[in-house]
């Protein structure tokens, strides 16, 4: 499907707004972390760097096929600046990134994180009513 066509059918949004009346959402991809006792920070950082600058982690893995949020705040270089020039990804700068929240960490995030983006995956791909998959999605979560 040529670019143009995409746009025209496609989009993103933030999620429905709760009962505070605001949009939350968090990005559960990857991060990059440096621990503060880390005996090797400088070698750490430039590593970091690389990760989420270099050419080739940006045509692969924020252009790529996948196309993730890119990891800075601004294009290092035009070509990709005009590449990231795009409806979708001025949505998430836009509208969906300062809805980001930090999501509760600890022993259970991983099985809760399971359970619900089962639930999510249920109801993008499935029939059944939303309000039975959050139910069954509550039942888990109270269960762990």
């Amino acid at each position: 499907m040529p670019d143009a066509d995409f746009y025209k059918r496609w989009g993103v949004t933030t999620q429905p707004a709760g009962p505070s009346g605001k949009s939350y959402s968090f990005e559960g991809g990857h991060q990059l972390v440096m621990f503060a006792d880390s005996k090797q920070k400088k070698a750490a950082w430039e590593f970091m760097q690389y990760l989420a600058s270099s050419p080739d982690a940006l045509r692969v893995y924020t252009l790529g096929p996948g196309a993730s949020l890119p990891p800075l705040n601004a294009a290092p270089n035009p070509e990709l600046a005009a590449k990231l020039d795009t409806p979708v990804f001025k949505s998430f700068t836009t509208s969906i990134v300062p809805t980001l929240t930090t999501p509760p960490f600890g022993p259970g995030f991983a099985p809760a994180s399971n359970a619900i983006m089962a639930g999510v995956q249920q109801a993008v791909t499935g029939n059944e009513p939303i309000d039975q998959i959050a139910t069954s999605i509550q039942q888990q979560l109270d269960r762990k």
